[in-house]
């Protein structure tokens, strides 16, 4: 049996292909920022001004756990 050759062979591949995937989560990931950074931008210039920050607050603190989780992979602004 030759399973050990072709184990060997196959790891670079999935590294490749999961470092590919990953930076395709990422691509998407900025994307999604971006849109909600905009509709949050909006919807705090629609509110008024009585209101608190607070709601805005924590979708950048979950925004940047998500970043955080993603390892080496910065989110750029």
């Amino acid at each position: 049996m030759t399973d050990g050759p072709s184990n060997q062979h196959q790891k670079p591949d999935s590294h490749m292909l999961s470092k590919v995937y990953v930076q395709h989560l990422s691509n998407n990931i900025n994307e999604m920022i971006m849109k909600w950074a905009k509709a949050a931008a909006s919807s705090m210039r629609v509110s008024s001004p009585m209101t608190s920050p607070s709601p805005s607050v924590d979708v950048s603190k979950m925004l940047l756990q998500q970043a955080s989780e993603l390892g080496p992979y910065t989110v750029p602004y």
